[in-house]
């Protein structure tokens, strides 16, 4: 019976200190199938999946793949078994060319003198080109866009001899028409005989591409559903043990007050080109595209975090000069990034060290930190936004993904704030987590604050926003009103349903 099953992971348990995050799961993926694991953070997916790739050692239980039972002890010793894992955090070298961080482990000991570059980038030309994008093979990683760089992830993988390849949250910052391409080549995959093992936060996505779908929750294995036995708002009650109420939170007694920030003709060569939009207090202004479209480069320069020019910029019906984040930030204009890992948090710090460091001058004592005075307002920001943690002193690291990006938040709004510009703010977080986020955009929005929400998720957008501003190759394309505001309406403004026709 075992031989029909690629893997079988048979009353697994892992225990770390007080933590018993996997209590004997039992779950098998065949071949030529594509199976989803979902779950809310720290449900118990990745710990499962770092299981099979060799990187954590089972406690108890067994493993076995093709029928046969292996001890995974390493992950070199997994990738020789055909096992590879692309994780949402990028294994890649920013200092590095496309072509060599897809065929790294292949150059392994080679002399450089007698690698032939030209038929080395073909190759990984040729590769990307299959997946269906268009990347320059010799660009360096460290310049590409997030995405770009999970396009890499996924041709690297691809590039060994892989026929189990686990996929952890790989379409959480591509658009409507790149997801549906990697659908493509997913399903190609399927076609050859690959497991596929794919985990993913966006329950639309599962529910469109998995023939099985297992669902975790506090470690244990609570149901398993094929294609077509379960919708949405099920998944997510099964998800959380309980009904989540309304996904997308309904805003009440908001008045939308006068024009905070006005930015006219931003351009930045190709990327952005005469880029125009508003916000108001109590607003809540989309800004939706496909990757590509320039949405994340425009607010990047017209927070100062990017060069570029614009013809003005408007604050308060005041025209203003912003050429740096700091300029920004003494406006009342504060900027959460897409990639919180890398620009909005510092994992190693405490908690308390993550919010307070944006704004160090509110909790100075002379040139001493007030220490007292720091602990309770961090106090009353993890409070107010929920953050789930022991302590305020422990480190971002220990937390999970949605609490991460509430810390992030947290010190965004810890430099006093009239316009907050949210970039992907619930990619990569649990479905209870994305509901959390959106609460707190709506007592923002409830307050006054007026909320700029950059999203590759167009039912996010559908779901949160007043008005959108659709972007297509570095331009506006038009602007819908609340009442104008449907996926299709977005998707043809932006150029994805004719390109995926």
């Amino acid at each position: 019976m075992s031989e029909k099953y690629s893997v079988e992971m048979r009353n697994i348990d892992k225990k770390f200190g007080g933590v018993h995050a996997l209590k004997d799961v039992s779950v098998r993926f065949c071949s030529g199938e594509i199976h989803s694991l979902v779950g809310e953070n720290g449900a118990g997916k990745s710990t499962l999946i770092k299981i099979l790739s060799g990187m954590y050692v089972k406690d108890s239980g067994e493993l076995l793949i093709h029928g046969k039972t292996v001890e995974a002890k390493s992950v070199f010793e997994m990738k020789k078994k055909g096992v590879d894992v692309i994780y949402q955090e990028f294994a890649l070298a920013p200092d590095c060319t496309v072509a060599e961080n897809i065929y790294m482990n292949h150059l392994a000991g080679q002399d450089r003198r007698f690698i032939n570059w030209k038929q080395l980038n073909k190759r990984a030309e040729n590769l990307i080109k299959n997946i269906g994008f268009n990347i320059n093979p010799r660009e360096m990683v460290g310049n590409l866009s997030v995405a770009y760089q999970q396009i890499v992830e996924i041709a690297k993988a691809l590039s060994a001899d892989v026929d189990i390849l686990v996929l952890d949250e790989l379409t959480a910052v591509l658009s409507p028409y790149e997801t549906e391409k990697l659908f493509e080549i997913l399903r190609d995959l399927r076609a050859k005989g690959m497991t596929i093992i794919y985990i993913s936060h966006r329950l639309e996505d599962v529910l469109e591409l998995s023939d099985r779908i297992t669902v975790l929750r506090d470690g244990e294995n609570v149901a398993e559903y094929r294609k077509g036995e379960i919708g949405i708002s099920e998944l997510v009650t099964m998800m959380m043990g309980r009904d989540p109420g309304a996904f997308y939170p309904e805003r009440k007694n908001v008045t939308v007050g006068k024009e905070v920030l006005r930015v006219e003709g931003l351009n930045r060569g190709f990327q952005v080109q005469a880029v125009s939009f508003s916000v108001r207090a109590g607003e809540v202004l989309g800004i939706a595209g496909l990757l590509g479209s320039g949405k994340t480069e425009s607010v990047r320069i017209a927070y100062g975090a990017d060069h570029g020019k614009y013809a003005g910029i408007y604050v308060d019906g005041k025209p203003c000069k912003i050429n740096s984040p700091y300029a920004a930030q003494k406006l009342g204009i504060n900027y959460l990034s897409e990639s919180r890992k890398d620009d909005g948090i510092l994992l190693d710090l405490p908690i308390v060290e993550n919010i307070t460091i944006s704004n160090m001058r509110a909790i100075q004592r002379g040139i001493f930190i007030n220490r007292k005075k720091e602990l309770n307002a961090v106090k009353e920001l993890v409070k107010k936004f929920t953050v789930k943690c022991g302590n305020v002193k422990d480190a971002v690291s220990s937390l999970s993904g949605g609490n991460q990006q509430k810390v992030s938040i947290a010190k965004s709004l810890f430099v006093p704030t009239k316009v907050l510009i949210l970039d992907e703010p619930t990619r990569g977080i649990d479905v209870g987590a994305k509901v959390e986020v959106y609460n707190i955009i709506n007592e923002l929005v409830t307050a006054g604050m007026a909320v700029i929400f950059v999203s590759s998720e167009i039912e996010e957008i559908v779901g949160m926003c007043d008005r959108v501003v659709v972007m297509g190759a570095g331009k506006v394309r038009g602007e819908l009103k609340k009442d104008e505001i449907t996926k299709q309406r977005i998707l043809e403004l932006s150029g994805s349903a004719s390109e995926a026709g």
